[in-house]
């Protein structure tokens, strides 16, 4: 049936997949097989090729006489081989593939350099289907070349070359790979042209031969065999033809067969003439027809009703007019899903979908009138064509034929579907006959009202036909060759006429009829002398081809020559070669390169990344009358944009000349590197020390995206030097230098004597402060270091030695804190009282500050001693041991003499009803003594990171617990040797060594680096997520990104004058990738400072005094099993991030000179610290450039009036007129703005980062990149471009350019006044907001409808030249200005900052959909095994995203870029879950769920969660 058009209202969804028949689904069809939209795969193509050799190729495996005899003449000298189709040529490249090969062998083992052969083929499928031919008739490896398997590396060639023997590829590649000088032609020794009648004009073929082969002397070329059963393949004379095909492949054309010998071999069927009446007259046409007619007038230009018209017109000629009927429903079902498509594009109101919707309810009518008038499942007699009714009658007549196969060639690809359509509702045909279409896919240039057929789908249908379940196919020329389709005993060729088929097509199209008793049946018009006549000569010419060919077999004599334009020696003195590659621009292969290099350049809609050729005619009356002359893109330097060729005789002589010129020019100034390939700015700064290349080929396997967070090793953690030095205990005193710990609490006083602890050297920083959170309120903490060493006896040694033993072991875990171990930190008591002023060393001795009597009691305490104070009242203020918990030390806090050990007791844990329920371990009972008291204790506290207030907050329930009282009995306890008030104080100890470790490794980095940041920032910049701690690096590491982004920007645009955007952007890409930053940051032994995991009693003891391998950048374990002691975890990702973070540390502490001085210290020396230094740089290289013109008066005044509008004045005039010089401005005197927008976008993201990092010091940093992106978008300056009016001062020469920003004014003001309007609303919303916390769903919801109304310019497209303009002008000033950052704050601060305080703001903005999608797979699913795959849409021009979990595809959406595609996408799904639509039982990983509410507290950055699951 006929789809009936879908109603308005379901309009949103849009089936994704392409319909068999152009949108009308065939009454009958013989299979049902689901064809995939992508695009077909390797693996595809070789199960096809395997499937093609296996079932279809008929070639015997033992060569005939005449196949061996022309395989002999092959191994003597180059031939080319004419054959009948089904001949066995093949068979015959076979054998003489497998003798050069083993000739080759032979060669290099004889020491000779390694040759292969290259089997060429027209086309993609052919490649691996003689691929796999070849693989089982020669012994070497045989390897198939095609685009789609290569990146187009040197590297790529050099592999291939080393490891096969053969190599099966189209033309074009191995031409390609030549003109690169990839590949070298004295490296082949045999060339096999498959097809080779293709060998004529440009055709790759043609340009092997002449450009490359040719240029060898002719004992050093490769030997040649060309394959092809007809060498015409144009209408010229057929001996000119074959001279010309000889002249070109330097071969003889030869065959060796006789008529009869050849109709015995080839079964060749005799061409069978069928006439059908004439149709020339229309007497009435379809409804359908009438309709469309009637309607076209009401749609707009661009419908194509015109051309639908047209082709229905054709169909009704040549089908009739039911299938004219359904030809014009599929096309106008076409046209309206297409626009369908286009309306989804994310919701930018374009022009074209303005008149898409304003045509909508018209096309749907149409669409609704035809299918009601459309025609009937069945065509009547009188609906077909007397051409359709005569084909009818010849398939009848193999209606008893059960192995019946035939093809029927027509020339169009809508008359095939509708063709089919007809066949397959013949109720007569239906029992016998199986038909489907075989079409090819259209190329680049395919109708999009026309059916194409991708090389997958292509491949099936032959195979189906090879099985006999489709026994005919209704198909174009792509069924006469490249695939192997089965011998068939009807082939007719239903369209005749010249523009139908020219002689190749009639050969080969014969050729596929070579089963016994075949037809080859050509359906011509009745009394159409044309027909006949045409017929006629085909069969003469192809007799003069096998009368030349047999008769004249050594030579063939002709005065004939090849035109002037095809000569190959007239294209030889027009190479130009590159000396150290041999790549070379002949005249025919510099267009191509030209092109290459233009479609690299970025430009946007309104400028064609397009050489532009222009011809002038000479006066002269000589042979070269000719002048052409090419122009580049606006986005190169005027001196190089102009390039004009020599006069030559031909007008396409002349243009190639003029390309040619041009290739030469953009090489000698680097524009093309020296393979002639655009140059892509893959380029390192290395300074003369640097001796990154050896690591960097290490490296190589390194991740250089987002992805690289799970590319995680172990890296052994940096003891810092100061620390590690172990005591001197060789003398008779041991030195060291004493830290005082001074604690301010904001409420509780001190109830003990200060302590300290002793270093074998002294800290990096005295005083050192910072601040800890105990019991949930901040504490400042205070290190004040002796400014000299004391001198301690080897005794009082000893004594530090127990007591720090004693003071930490509570705390500590009893296996990591060794008695017995020599420890950095030794903790010794103080004769200091609680409360008092910091200590002054200039009026006390060190040694004199410690307790050392407390230490001596310590060492010597005994608790036998101490046992009956067990069982006395002042017990509540000691530490007790119990020895049956495994020597847990609890607090003293009540003696209950009343109670005894099987008396009830208030135990926190329900449990335990009495003391002795406490002691499980004691099997017996009656080894407690029932008269003993019983002890209310608590078990000294274990919360151990006190380094930031949510560690504790997030364990307080677990902390809670272990804090019950427990009832002890003192006959199994002792007493501690130190009391609960020292105890109490000790805590938050080991915090505090943890810290001072920390701030030791940190200043070691610092000082081995030179950074120019403060010691507690760098810790910030060096503290992971993981590490849990207060602050963390993700806010730095946002900052320094964005310096890192314009000092690499800044560097590449002062040194390389001459390079466009486009390359500029990918030398930035190049350098700023994780991939180059994790190198750096390995290569100075970055990653050993970085605290990765977080204290934790299970991981951490005092810095040991052993000695270990200092080396930073030795990698332990791939994996986390068995790591090494002092080793962590980290992933590529967070090294990188960490190298970002320092540089946004040196920039908060010491401003651009200090970040600029840490990349020179950390990336390259390259890097200049003063930036100004650039000025002069660029200076020396602008003198080396023409002087432009001077400005004219009136564009001077224009500039004028711009710079008061402004309020800046431009020391350089001529900066400014770059900064408004749009690529489509045709003055060739001045530079396009893409330089400056490129420079002027890194300018901007940085100082709206460092904006937003000081405004609001609170927020996360997925925010602050909401923020950003808001504040920087393209949008947002274009509002603010055009609300300031820079548009008016745009120099443009686009008609299109000045109509879209007359629109995008126009619709701005609209939505600008409609903003003004819902004010009131805005403002209740905003007052909602403010009650509900950051982070969660319900305030997300709230922000994004905020967000879009306060945004009003956001739906509305807009050209990009008007935010340029704003970000180049931006770039002028900056440049203008010595590269000062401030002075472009300046400008922002004027005219950006008023918008930005207006409407960015973090309760205006909401969280990016996409990041806010990744949080929630993340947080509240708990699910890792999602992915978000992006593809491009080559049929509807629009990308794709899947949201796929767990390989299930949960959801899709559309939009005109990635980015739009993943923003739609995730609005969906925020949607489908708003709306309660169930995702989760789609997951089964059980992943790790984020407990805190607040999303943004995750120790990881939002956007690199987001970021992981991205696929290109």
């Amino acid at each position: 049936m006929i789809p009936t058009a879908p109603p308005p209202q379901q309009r949103a969804f849009v089936s994704h997949y392409r319909m068999v028949t152009s949108g009308l689904k065939p009454p009958i069809t013989p299979t049902q097989t689901k064809q995939k939209k992508a695009r077909q795969t390797i693996r595809e193509l070789k199960a096809a090729a395997k499937f093609s050799v296996k079932e279809v190729n008929t070639v015997p495996d033992v060569a005939r006489d005449y196949q061996q005899q022309l395989f002999e003449m092959a191994k003597d000298s180059n031939i080319i081989a004419v054959m009948d189709t089904g001949m066995g040529k093949t068979l015959i490249a076979g054998l003489l593939i497998k003798h050069m090969v083993e000739v080759e062998h032979a060669s290099r083992l004889a020491g000779g350099k390694k040759r292969v052969v290259a089997f060429l083929v027209p086309t993609v499928p052919l490649v691996f289907q003689q691929q796999e031919y070849l693989r089982h008739q020669i012994a070497g490896n045989v390897v198939p070349i095609c685009g789609e398997l290569l990146n187009e590396k040197q590297s790529d060639w050099e592999k291939i070359l080393k490891e096969n023997d053969v190599l099966c590829a189209t033309p074009q590649t191995l031409v390609e790979a030549l003109i690169h000088a990839f590949i070298n032609i004295d490296q082949i020794c045999l060339i096999v042209f498959d097809e080779a009648h293709h060998a004529l004009g440009d055709h790759p073929y043609a340009v092997l031969m002449k450009e490359h082969v040719s240029c060898l002397p002719s004992n050093a070329r490769p030997r040649i065999l060309g394959l092809t059963a007809s060498p015409v393949n144009s209408d010229s004379h057929a001996l000119i033809a074959i001279e010309n095909l000889q002249k070109i492949l330097d071969c003889r054309a030869v065959t060796v067969m006789s008529e009869e010998k050849s109709l015995r071999y080839a079964a060749r069927a005799k061409p069978e003439k069928i006439e059908y009446p004439q149709n020339d007259e229309i007497a009435t046409y379809p409804r359908a027809y009438e309709i469309v007619k009637g309607w076209s007038s009401m749609m707009p230009a661009d419908a194509n009703l015109t051309k639908v018209l047209k082709d229905g017109i054709y169909i009704l000629k040549q089908l009739g007019s039911w299938a004219c009927a359904r030809s014009i429903l599929a096309a106008i079902y076409t046209l309206q899903k297409k626009a369908d498509r286009a309306m989804l594009a994310d919701g930018i109101m374009t022009s074209k979908v303005r008149r898409l919707m304003q045509t909508e309810d018209i096309r749907r009518q149409l669409l609704e009138e035809l299918r009601v008038a459309g025609p009937a499942d069945s065509p009547a007699l009188s609906e077909l064509s007397p051409k359709v009714v005569k084909l009818i009658e010849i398939l009848e007549q193999y209606r008893d034929d059960h192995v019946f196969s035939g093809i029927v060639f027509v020339q169009r690809r809508e008359t095939a579907e509708r063709l089919r359509d007809i066949l397959c509702s013949i109720d007569r045909l239906k029992d016998f006959l199986r038909v489907d279409v075989l079409v090819g896919h259209g190329g680049d240039n395919a109708d999009v009202l026309q059916t194409a057929m991708r090389v997958t789908a292509q491949q099936n249908i032959v195979q189906e036909f090879g099985h006999n379940r489709i026994n005919l196919l209704v198909a174009t020329k792509v069924a006469e060759e490249g695939l192997d389709i089965r011998v068939c005993k009807l082939v007719i060729r239903f369209d005749m006429g010249k523009e139908s088929m020219n002689l190749v097509n009639f050969i080969q199209s014969r050729g596929r009829a070579r089963a016994p008793d075949s037809r080859f049946i050509l359906m011509c018009e009745e009394d159409n002398w044309e027909h006949l006549l045409h017929l006629r000569e085909l069969r003469i010419r192809e007799s003069e081809i096998r009368t030349a060919l047999v008769s004249h077999e050594n030579n063939i004599p002709t005065s004939y020559a090849l035109n002037d334009e095809e000569e190959p020696l007239q294209t030889s003195p027009y190479t130009y070669t590159v000396e150290n590659t041999g790549a070379k621009a002949t005249l025919t292969s510099a267009l191509q390169l030209v092109e290459e290099f233009c479609t690299v350049q970025l430009c946007d809609q309104f400028v064609h990344s397009r050489p532009e050729y222009a011809l002038t005619h000479l006066a002269s009356t000589g042979d070269e009358r000719f002048q052409a002359s090419v122009t580049l893109p606006n986005c190169v330097p005027p001196e190089i944009r102009l390039t004009v060729g020599r006069p030559m005789r031909s007008k396409a002589l002349a243009f190639r000349h003029a390309a040619w010129e041009a290739v030469k020019l953009l090489h000698q100034r680097r524009y093309l590197n020296d393979t002639l390939r655009p140059a892509r700015g893959d380029i390192l700064f290395k300074s003369r020390h640097d001796e990154e290349g050896q690591l960097r080929e290490e490296l190589q396997k390194g991740l250089n995206t987002l992805k690289s967070k799970r590319n995680k090793r172990f890296f052994r953690i940096k003891q810092p030097q100061i620390l590690h030095q172990p005591w001197d205990l060789t003398n008779d005193y041991v030195s060291g230098y004493l830290n005082v710990i001074e604690v301010k609490a904001l409420h509780d006083p001190p109830m003990s004597n200060p302590l300290g602890f002793l270093t074998v050297s002294g800290l990096p920083i005295s005083p050192m402060e910072f601040s800890l959170w105990p019991n949930l309120a901040e504490v400042t903490v205070r290190i004040q270091a002796s400014p000299k060493p004391l001198k301690m006896t080897l005794e009082q040694y000893r004594w530090a030695r127990a007591y720090n033993h004693c003071v930490l072991s509570p705390m500590l875990k009893h296996t990591l804190f060794k008695e017995d171990e020599d420890y950095a930190f030794l903790v010794v008591p103080l004769r200091i009282r609680p409360g008092s002023r910091p200590v002054d060393f200039q009026l006390f001795k060190a040694s004199e500050l410690i307790d050392w009597k407390a230490t001596a009691s310590v060492e010597s305490f005994d608790p036998e001693k101490f046992q009956s104070l067990l069982y006395k009242p002042d017990v509540v203020d000691r530490v007790v041991v119990d020895m049956r918990h495994w020597g847990r030390k609890f607090r003293a806090l009540e003696l209950c003499a009343d109670k005894g050990p099987f008396d009830p007791v208030p135990f926190g844990d329900d449990k335990f009803k009495c003391a002795a329920d406490y002691y499980q371990l004691i099997k017996n009972r009656r080894l407690i003594k029932p008269d003993q008291p019983v002890i209310r204790a608590r078990l000294v506290t274990r919360k151990f990171n006190m380094l930031a207030y949510h560690n504790i907050a997030e364990n307080e329930s677990v902390e809670a617990k272990r804090d019950q009282d427990v009832f002890l009995l003192p006959q199994y306890c002792q007493i501690y040797p130190i009391d609960q008030n020292t105890i109490k104080a000790a805590v938050i100890l080991p915090s505090i060594l943890y810290y001072v470790e920390l701030a030791c490794r940190t200043s070691e980095l610092q000082e081995k680096l030179s950074l120019p940041a403060a010691l507690p920032q760098l810790i910030t910049a060096l503290s992971a997520p993981s590490a849990t701690l207060q602050t963390n690096y993700e806010r730095y590491e946002t900052l320094g990104d964005a310096f890192l982004k314009l000092a690499i920007t800044l560097h590449i645009y002062v040194l390389y004058p001459h390079r466009g955007e486009g390359v500029m952007t990918m030398m930035t890409h190049s350098l700023l990738s994780n991939y180059k930053l994790f190198v750096r940051g390995w290569k100075h032994g970055i990653p050993g400072y970085i605290v990765g995991t977080k204290l934790s009693r299970t991981e951490w003891a005092p810095m040991k005094l052993e000695k270990l391998e200092e080396n930073a950048k030795k990698e332990v374990n791939k994996t986390d099993e068995n790591p090494e002691t002092g080793s962590q975890l980290l992933s590529d990702k967070q090294i990188a991030d960490t190298v970002e973070s320092i540089l946004g540390a040196c920039l908060d502490c010491s401003g651009v000179k200090g970040a600029a001085q840490a990349l020179r210290n950390i990336y390259s020396d390259a890097f200049l610290i003063d930036w100004a230094g650039y000025i002069k740089a660029q200076q020396q290289i602008s003198e080396q450039r023409p002087k432009s013109n001077p400005l004219t008066a009136a564009k001077m005044a224009k500039l004028q009036s711009l710079q008061d509008l402004i309020h800046y004045q431009f020391k350089d005039p001529m900066l400014l007129m770059e900064a408004l010089t749009h690529p489509s401005s045709k003055d060739p005197n001045v530079l396009n703005y893409q330089r400056l927008e490129f420079l002027g976008d890194a300018v901007l993201g940085l100082l709206a980062v460092r904006y937003f990092f000081y405004t609001y010091p609170d927020l996360p940093p997925g925010r602050l990149s909401d923020l950003k992106d808001a504040a920087v978008n393209n949008s947002f300056l274009a509002c603010v471009s055009a609300n300031l009016g820079l548009h008016t001062f745009i120099e443009a020469s686009s008609v299109p350019l000045a109509q879209a920003i007359g629109e995008y004014c126009t619709d701005l003001y609209e939505a600008a006044q409609q903003h003004v309007e819902g004010a009131e609303a805005r403002q209740n919303k905003l007052e909602s907001i403010t009650h509900l916390p950051e982070g969660k769903g319900a305030r997300a919801k709230l922000q994004r409808e905020l967000e879009a109304e306060m945004q009003y310019w956001i739906n509305i497209e807009t050209p990009k030249a008007v935010s340029d303009l704003f970000e180049a002008i931006l770039g002028a000033i900056f440049q203008d200005g010595g590269y000062d950052v401030e002075v472009a704050w300046g400008f922002l601060d004027r005219f950006w900052l008023p918008w930005v305080n207006e409407y960015i703001q973090p309760q205006l903005v909401g969280r990016h959909p996409f990041r806010e999608m990744a949080m929630y797979m993340r947080s509240v699913l708990g699910c890792d095994k999602w992915r978000v795959p992006t593809k491009h849409d080559l049929e509807e021009g629009l990308f794709v995203a899947n949201l796929i979990m767990h390989e299930n595809v949960i959801a899709m959406d559309y939009g005109p870029s990635r980015k739009a595609a993943r923003r739609a996408l995730a609005e969906n799904v925020l949607q489908m879950i708003e709306e309660g639509v169930e995702i989760a039982n789609k997951c089964d990983c059980g992943g790790i769920k984020f407990v805190p509410g607040d999303w943004d507290e995750e120790p990881f950055l939002e956007k690199d969660e987001a970021s992981m699951h991205l696929v290109s």
